[in-house]
Order: structure tokens, then C-alpha cells, then sequence
């Protein structure tokens, strides 16, 4: 443990929840400090600290071989080294993945079903209370929060207990995922063809496809009618909107716009990508 008044060092990521913060060392140990109401700093109590306390897999031994951490609304989650996901604090919606709706004040094991963990996790996003996985063969799966078909497994399920595997319809599954980004009530997916691809709701068009209709599946952001955004190198999203980095540096928003946060100099909702420019002075 680290003696009193140390400073935090040699610090590799940080993320935020709503109400706490988290520190992932070089070291792979992971450090916790804010809200503790349901547990979410993971250090086996739900008191609240003012200072960083360690993340522990138990009473006795801390968390280690930490590869990635994410912070959802009263909950965390990490990746280990061995593409483990463990999770804990808040799980109203099962968004911890264990098969329970049961909070935790240690990490637990995300599990694939009741017998297996789910493994070979390379990525992981977290909002509210929805979390979704790139897996290594490029397969996403979510669990948690699914009011708006925010996990693309054609339902509108309010709450998956377990992992359930992204859709791009009833009977093909969406691949070669290589980035997600996960919003309230919606979701981003950037392909290995530099695609991208969104579901969920779509009240504001924020899945970029034209239309003001929620998606059950995954549909692919477009431009305008057949003509698909292509050569996506990163995207972000909003409570209601998006944002996406293409490969030759330009920058595309669409969605909600009330405070103008799409920076197309309006305050019009876009239900496709619009391009973001500097205005003449």
C-alpha cells in the first residue's frame, strides 16, 4: 500500500464515472477514490473516499494485470491481461454481466453464461448502465441497460444478465469490430473496413442513417441515401449525439443540436454526418 501522502505516480489511464474516479497504474494496480455508495471503488466497502484507495479482488489481495479500465454511471469495469472482464459496484440492470442483479464491492467476473467467463475481450465501453466488448476475433457483445436496443440483439429486453452478441440482423452477426463507443441509449461501431455502424435510439437521427427510427440491429452511417461514411479512424458520442474523426483528419457530427454541439453553426438536429468548418472571420 502506498504510504501517506505519496504521491499517485507512474499513472498509464484514468476514466470517470458520474461520481467517482479511477487511476490505472503502470504497475497494473488500479486506485479508486469519490462516490462509494454502491461500492463501485471495489475496495470491499461503500464509503466514500477523499483520497485514492486500491482496488482489491478480495480482502486480501488487490486487483492486478490490469489492461483497461471504464467507469459507467455507479459501476466499473477492467480487463485483465488474460482478456478477462471483471466488474463492480452498481448492477440494477445486470450491467456487471454476472448473472445477478446483485451489487458488488469487489470485482466480478463477467461470465459468458452461468459456467463461463467470457474471455478474449481487447476493448470495453461502458455508459449509463449498458457495457459492450470487442472480443479478439472482432465479435462485440454487451450486457446491462437495453430499454432502446442499445446491445443490437434485435430486442427491446430491459436488462441482460449475460453477455448477448451484436446483430446486423436476425441471422448474421456484426464483425471485425475494431472500436465502439457506447452513448445512453445508443451505440458506435467502427469496422476493419473503416465502416461504421449504429443502433439503439435514434430520436434525433444519432445513428447518422437518415431516419428518426430506433434500430434493433445495426445499421451503417451514411452520408446520404447509398452512400455510407467510409474511412472512420475514431468516433465519440454524446448523450444524444455524435462525433467521427475521418483518416484525412476532417470531423463529422450528427444528432441532437439544441446547444449547437454538432458545430455546423445551427441548432437543426442532422440525421446525417454534416462537415465541421471553420467559418470565415
Amino acid at each position: 500500500m502506498k504510504a501517506a501522502n505519496d504521491p499517485l505516480i507512474n499513472v498509464d489511464q484514468i476514466i470517470a464515472g458520474d461520481t467517482h474516479t479511477l487511476a490505472l497504474l503502470k504497475d497494473g494496480t488500479l486506485w479508486s477514490w469519490g462516490d462509494n455508495f454502491f461500492g463501485q471503488l471495489g475496495n470491499g466497502t461503500t464509503i466514500n473516499s477523499i483520497f485514492p484507495v486500491q482496488v482489491m479482488r478480495n480482502a486480501r489481495s488487490p486487483l492486478r494485470n490490469i489492461k483497461q479500465i471504464a467507469a459507467g454511471s455507479q459501476y466499473t469495469k477492467a480487463i485483465l491481461a488474460d482478456g478477462t472482464v471483471w466488474g463492480w459496484g452498481r448492477n440494477n440492470f445486470g450491467q456487471l454481466g454476472n448473472g445477478t442483479e446483485t451489487n458488488s464491492v469487489y470485482p466480478t467476473r463477467v461470465m459468458r453464461n452461468r459456467n463461463n467467463a467470457l474471455e478474449n475481450v481487447v476493448q470495453i465501453s461502458t455508459s449509463y448502465a449498458s457495457v459492450l466488448a470487442i472480443l479478439r476475433d472482432g465479435t462485440i457483445w454487451g450486457w446491462g441497460r437495453n430499454n432502446s436496443s442499445q446491445l443490437a440483439d434485435g430486442t427491446t429486453a430491459q436488462k441482460r444478465h449475460f453477455p448477448v452478441q451484436v446483430r446486423r440482423n436476425l441471422t448474421v452477426n456484426l464483425t471485425n469490430a475494431k472500436q465502439i463507443a457506447v452513448g445512453t441509449n445508443h451505440t458506435l461501431a467502427i469496422l476493419a473496413d473503416e465502416s461504421l455502424w449504429g443502433w439503439g435510439n435514434n430520436f434525433f437521427g444519432q445513428l447518422g442513417d437518415g431516419t428518426k427510427s430506433n434500430q434493433r440491429f445495426s445499421h451503417q452511417v451514411k452520408l446520404y441515401p447509398n452512400m455510407p461514411l467510409i474511412n472512420v479512424a475514431q468516433v465519440v458520442v454524446g448523450e444524444n449525439h455524435t462525433v467521427a474523426l475521418k483518416n484525412n483528419g476532417t470531423l463529422w457530427t450528427w444528432g441532437n443540436n439544441d446547444f449547437g454541439q454538432l458545430g455546423d453553426g445551427t441548432i437543426l438536429a442532422r440525421g446525417y454526418p454534416v462537415l465541421i468548418v471553420i467559418p470565415n472571420k
